[in-house]
């Protein structure tokens, strides 16, 4: 039963309703209309916090009370409140896409008038990766890419997939340097595949590609496996930026044009 309702608390989170509200809206749900102190005695929790959470809890239209000859109780509400919840929630995150588009250019001006133009961002782990990866969707124009494996040998499918539909709505090229001579097909996402990715093939004694690198903007992203370990390190600054743009443009011109072979990726060396 614990175990059920540690579960049940789990899934109620993300809703919005915090592990004390979850207890007490579980513990309504499970028993009918209960009084604050009949509350406060079977989840051990003082009675003025219990009615802090209450109160939290009709808030969110989770709980009701009523008047009957022992005094004031509280009950459930309808579970369809849950599906309320949702909708107030997408709606919020609706709102936030929407001033999203505003923010990012005042906050640009900000980050423009910084005193210093360089900064140096250390990253680890998967998380670490798909923020660096995620930072990318910055790029204006052309990320250029040193690979050394496909994204989805160290992310989930699902996220390398998000990330390519989002490279492609954003019409952002991506210039991918590797010694892979032949690719098998790799994603679903045929729009950017066949429009917004091309690759060379550049040979292993000119440069073994050891680690991976984003050059975009004023940006030049470095990041190394060690086993499943991941080290990441991004590093603002324009002239370096500009300095590798300009390397990763004259290994592109020496290196082996590949030709796609299928909108979902496969290409090999011509």
């Amino acid at each position: 039963m614990f175990n059920q309702t540690d579960n049940l608390i789990n899934l109620l989170k993300p809703y919005g309703i915090a592990e004390e509200e979850a207890e007490i809206y579980l513990l309504l749900l499970e028993e009918g209309y209960l009084s604050a102190l009949a509350i406060s005695r079977k989840l051990h929790v003082g009675r003025t916090k219990v009615y802090r959470i209450l109160d939290k809890l009709r808030e969110k239209q989770l709980v009701a009370q009523k008047l009957d000859d022992l005094g004031l109780k509280f009950g459930t509400t309808s579970l369809l409140t849950l599906s309320q919840l949702l909708t107030r929630k997408e709606a919020e995150l609706a709102t936030l896409k929407n001033n999203l588009s505003t923010l990012l250019p005042q906050l640009e001006v900000v980050a423009s008038h910084a005193k210093t133009k360089t900064k140096i961002l250390y990253y680890s782990g998967k998380k670490g990766l798909e923020q660096v990866t995620y930072n990318s969707l910055s790029a204006k124009g052309t990320l250029r890419t040193i690979e050394v494996y496909k994204m989805t040998k160290f992310l989930d499918d699902n996220f390398s997939e998000k990330m390519r539909g989002l490279f492609a709505q954003r019409r952002i090229h991506v210039k991918q340097l590797s010694n892979v001579k032949e690719f098998k097909n790799w994603t679903k996402v045929k729009e950017f595949a066949s429009t917004y990715w091309q690759a060379r093939y550049i040979d292993p004694k000119d440069l073994r590609t050891t680690c991976e690198a984003l050059i975009y903007n004023n940006v030049y992203a470095l990041y190394n496996f060690t086993g499943r370990d991941v080290f990441c390190v991004e590093i603002y600054n324009e002239y370096l930026a500009n300095m590798q743009k300009q390397i990763h443009e004259f290994m592109w011109n020496h290196a082996k044009k590949m030709k796609l072979l299928s909108p979902y990726g496969a290409a090999k060396v011509i």
